[in-house]
């Protein structure tokens, strides 16, 4: 390892060891957290994301007690993490771009939105409570994002809160359509499934093969 390598990794693992005593800190006010972000640069922010949501998926997966999970869902939540970051700080780049005409730096963006979204990340452990624990950590996002925009990039609190109050109401709408159309099914399923069936497929199992 060369002496440039050597100062990179160095970089690297300092940058790490600040992540590691910035969480805790952030998890106690996560408010306050929210008020002053931190000057990261690209691969500090992104590393955090990253491991922070393969961390979440791989809990996710002991949790399940299920193998596929434990080896797949880290890397599937880990992507999650990275693709909700650049989704959500496009939108709120173009949305400054275009409705408040003015530039703002990207990297500070997804800096919110990376921070915003950890606690909804978090929150994933406990999916086998049920799908509304997806409406509460949301909703955590939401109220994070919106004291960001205020803090930081010096949106008025009223729109902050109009934009993400619909943002939410529209996941909201999703999630509640989502959960209809799935309850429906199962009872439409349960009916079609008639101890009559049950009976008849119990006759053809029983018979000899020819």
């Amino acid at each position: 390892m060369n002496s440039t390598e050597s100062l990179s990794w160095t970089k690297y693992k300092e940058q790490l060891r600040e992540i590691a005593f910035f969480l805790p800190n952030f998890f106690r006010a996560p408010i306050e957290g929210m008020k002053r972000l931190p000057e990261w640069d690209w691969l500090t922010i992104i590393s955090l994301h990253a491991i922070f949501g393969a961390l979440i998926g791989l809990c996710t997966g002991l949790i399940r007690g299920n193998l596929l999970s434990i080896i797949f869902q880290p890397f599937i939540s880990a992507l999650s993490a990275l693709f909700i970051g650049f989704a959500g700080a496009a939108l709120f780049y173009y949305f400054i771009l275009f409705y408040l005409n003015r530039q703002t730096d990207f990297l500070r963006l997804y800096t919110m939105i990376a921070l915003a979204t950890l606690p909804m990340i978090a929150l994933r452990m406990l999916s086998f409570i049920g799908s509304p624990i997806n409406l509460i950590g949301f909703a955590i996002t939401c109220l994070l994002c919106s004291v960001g925009l205020v803090e930081n990039f010096a949106v008025e609190r009223k729109l902050a809160l109009r934009i993400l109050g619909s943002i939410y109401a529209l996941f909201a709408i999703t999630w509640m359509t989502g959960v209809i159309i799935s309850s429906r099914d199962k009872v439409e399923l349960k009916q079609e499934v008639t101890p009559e069936t049950l009976d008849i497929l119990e006759k053809e199992m029983q018979k000899p093969a020819k």
